[in-house]
């Protein structure tokens, strides 16, 4: 005490000393009360789920019906027909839908009529079944479908229809007839979009994918791709910005070397085409300190 020290601080070096030290010790009975009462709580609840869980499963070996144990216990108990995904687990009060996939897949692992196992989501969480039945595999019924099978005719219909039109948009352009008037034909607004590179323009819209498509079609080049929402994009080309000064070393050192290994591998496939040489793959890497693959 009566010391100092000198530290860095925000705006230059400062100078902190100690002017007084308060003794530790142990806490008073008062102050840790609530906390001891706390943790002996605890203690005694794990216990006795502890001697809950031996006695639950001393039933359960012993083939004593689930519903039996369940009234004994107070336990809340649910009758599922469950499927591989789990979805109808969703029935079940207080059960979290990331547990459903674990329980599906105890359900589906075990025998109707014999003993399942427990299923453990932690300390102090667990489940247990009864499997009394498997419904064998069939073919849903048109009932059971109906919506599903529904949604995916109208999805596939629009989509052919969506094709149609787009063809037909196509062959106008590609007669000659300019983006603008096909564009208000079909009661659309033609919008221009700014400069996008290979990438595209971060959106959903024009995508990587999408640029791809443009940068193939060159200047004054029309087409059609589909964007990040799954959606038709028609696109025509107005300007491209040649590439300016010398290519990265990085790009030209790649493309050298990729031309370069596919002119040489083609004269050797030339040559063992023509004159009927054939390799040994084995005998080459042994030679050359390849492993055999």
């Amino acid at each position: 005490m009566g010391d100092f020290t000198v530290i860095p601080g925000v705006i230059g070096k400062r100078a902190v000393g100690v002017t007084e030290i308060q003794g530790g010790g142990a806490p008073s009975y008062d102050e840790a009360k609530a906390d001891i009462a706390k943790r002996l709580a605890v203690a005694k609840v794990k216990a006795q789920y502890a001697d809950l869980q031996d006695q639950i499963e001393s039933l359960r070996a012993g083939l004593k019906p689930l519903k039996e144990i369940a009234d004994r216990y107070k336990l809340p108990i649910e009758t599922v027909a469950v499927t591989a995904d789990g979805a109808p687990l969703s029935a079940v009060p207080g059960l979290a839908e990331s547990d459903r996939p674990k329980i599906a897949t105890a359900i589906f692992a075990a025998t109707a009529g014999k003993l399942a196992p427990t299923i453990n989501f932690g300390s102090t969480s667990n489940a247990w079944f009864d499997l009394t039945k498997v419904d064998p595999a069939r073919d849903q019924t048109l009932a059971e479908v109906h919506d599903a099978v529904a949604t995916a005719w109208t999805a596939d219909k629009t989509d052919k229809a969506l094709q149609d039109e787009i063809k037909s948009i196509m062959a106008e352009l590609d007669a000659g007839k300019s983006f603008q008037d096909v564009a208000t034909e079909k009661n659309q607004f033609a919008t221009v979009s700014t400069p996008i590179t290979r990438q595209g323009d971060q959106s959903k819209v024009l995508t990587g994918q999408v640029a791809a498509s443009i940068f193939a079609s060159g200047p004054n080049g029309h087409g059609w791709a589909i964007d990040g929402d799954g959606a038709y994009v028609i696109y025509h080309v107005t300007d491209a910005t040649p590439p300016s000064g010398a290519p990265p070393a990085n790009i030209v050192s790649f493309l050298t070397n990729s031309l370069r290994g596919s002119l040489n591998s083609q004269f050797i496939y030339g040559l063992q085409a023509d004159y009927g040489v054939r390799v040994n793959q084995q005998v080459l890497g042994t030679v050359i300190g390849q492993p055999a693959q």
